[in-house]
């Protein structure tokens, strides 16, 4: 499980620093500090919605499918590849989607595309949850991988 948390770092300092206005986090800042979150802090401790705004003014993020925040509706935005989404809910970092567009790989060299056995290879610590589908938890956060026609398609990481 440590290499896979290796894998994910990329939220990182920025959302505990407020760094963004120094520059855009790359895919890679989100991903690594955020899948860091589920061996060593609380996602709910990395940032409110002002975070997500300066993203979408400033760096040209958009908000995803009209989840603009709000009574009992998350903040959502999606970077400018289409590769990942972060999501907010009452005002806190909750969590990330990466999907297609995102180019980074796993620290055991799962990548969006990769297929189910590879998968299960490379990252034995998931345990199969319905078709297509594979679950990782601990706490109340966790990793959900979906694929498609056998492909690595979508990975969630959220605080459930």
């Amino acid at each position: 499980m440590k290499q896979l948390f290796l894998w994910l770092t990329a939220m990182g300092s920025c959302f505990y620093t407020g760094c963004f206005d120094m520059g855009p986090p790359t895919s890679a800042d989100v991903v690594n500090s955020a899948w860091n979150s589920l061996d060593g802090f609380t996602l709910h401790m990395a940032g409110a919605d002002d975070t997500a705004w300066r993203l979408v003014r400033a760096h040209g993020w958009s908000v995803y499918e009209g989840h603009a925040g709000g009574q009992g509706d998350t903040l959502e935005i999606i970077d400018p590849s289409g590769g990942m989404v972060l999501i907010w809910a009452s005002n806190s970092f909750s969590g990330f989607v990466l999907g297609e567009g995102w180019t980074g790989q796993t620290a055991n060299g799962a990548r969006i595309g990769t297929t189910v056995d590879d998968f299960r290879q490379r990252h034995p610590d998931f345990t199969e949850s319905g078709p297509e589908r594979f679950e990782f938890h601990r706490g109340t956060a966790g990793v959900v991988v979906r694929f498609n026609g056998g492909l690595l398609s979508r990975i969630e990481v959220r605080d459930y």
